[in-house]
């Protein structure tokens, strides 16, 4: 039995609708940033930005920004805002790198996808796709009507600013990625930023928040929250040990210095045919494979001191022979190709 045509019509409107705003609280503060990241808006606080990214820092009030928003501001533009006025000082949206091909959206090396300066159309598509933020009462009837016709009114200035302008706003549709888990990870580094919980699911999560992260200029911020996160993260801390390069990895470019120690355990085996040696990055093979021969000289020194504590004289001859093998271990190493000290020669 097909459902009334009411009620089709009101969920094709619920599932076209965009996503209810995720909005981050501090105290005494009101937000005044818009972040519009693919089709989710994200209400944060300008003072948060430039505390924690160098990135927002720099370019948030950056002098570029304000010529190009008042080179594109347009007589239409400036009578639908005394319409619908925005509360927001700084509005951002998401573009897109057209030379990303399907299958470099996914990786976590390339960056798909970053945030600009919403300028000229863009911010009055904005301002009319925010209808929670409408300046008008709903409390009465009158005030609803005033209300949708003000946007009605709205709507239509908004395709003459549009055609006038020559600008288009992004189409997400566009996008040759997934973007939920970018999304999922664009909102766990604002938690880390406003020192929130959260959760890591996996490596490829981890990944992404970092990418992110490094490219907001915003990785000391997401290395002080990660011991909290790591905690949390019971999944991700036993995977380390099937992957524990990729931990190793990100740990050094976080610079955090829990997941460093905990992944380099396993880095260093197993016994015989080690992990590090598949490190791409020179600086951290040394790394791993000092903290190995390190690891090498320690169990010599246990061994020696067993045998020490297990000697009863009873056979002299091969204890005599094991002392030598362990004493020619301790003075003597050999070198690689380049010259350099690398363990003792046992």
């Amino acid at each position: 039995m097909a459902p009334p045509a009411n009620k089709k019509q009101k969920t094709d409107a619920a599932a076209a609708s965009p996503p209810s705003p995720i909005v981050f609280q501090s105290p005494g503060l009101q937000p005044d940033v818009r972040l519009v990241v693919f089709d989710q808006e994200f209400h944060v606080h300008s003072v948060v930005l430039k505390l924690y990214s160098a990135f927002f820092r720099k370019f948030l009030d950056s002098p570029d920004k304000a010529t190009a928003a008042a080179g594109a501001r347009h007589s239409s533009t400036a009578l639908l805002e005394s319409i619908t006025p925005s509360k927001f000082k700084y509005e951002w949206v998401t573009k897109f790198d057209e030379t990303v091909s399907g299958e470099d959206a996914d990786t976590n090396d390339v960056i798909s996808w970053y945030l600009v300066a919403a300028t000229g159309a863009s911010k009055v598509s904005l301002s009319l796709s925010c209808h929670h933020d409408c300046n008008f009462p709903c409390l009465a009837k009158e005030s609803l009507r005033r209300c949708k016709a003000a946007q009605s009114q709205g709507e239509r200035l908004h395709e003459r600013v549009l055609t006038s302008i020559g600008q288009e706003t992004t189409d997400i549709s566009t996008f040759k990625g997934d973007k939920v888990p970018e999304l999922r990870a664009f909102e766990k580094l604002f938690c880390a930023f406003y020192i929130k919980q959260y959760e890591i699911e996996d490596f490829n999560e981890l990944e992404t928040i970092t990418r992110q992260a490094d490219y907001y200029c915003a990785l000391p911020m997401l290395s002080r929250s990660l011991d909290g996160a790591l905690w949390r993260s019971e999944v991700l801390v036993y995977t380390i040990k099937a992957e524990p390069c990729r931990a190793f990895t990100l740990a050094a470019k976080l610079r955090n210095a829990l997941l460093f120690r905990e992944s380099l355990i396993w880095v260093l085996g197993p016994w015989g045919d080690e992990s590090w040696k598949s490190l791409g990055d020179p600086k951290l093979k040394k790394t791993a494979r000092h903290a190995r021969y390190a690891l090498s000289h320690t169990i010599e020194q246990v061994q020696e001191e067993i045998i020490f504590q297990t000697q009863n004289g009873e056979n002299e001859a091969e204890i005599s022979r094991l002392e030598g093998i362990l004493r020619v271990a301790r003075n003597h190493a050999f070198r690689d190709d380049t010259g350099e000290i690398l363990m003792p020669y046992f």
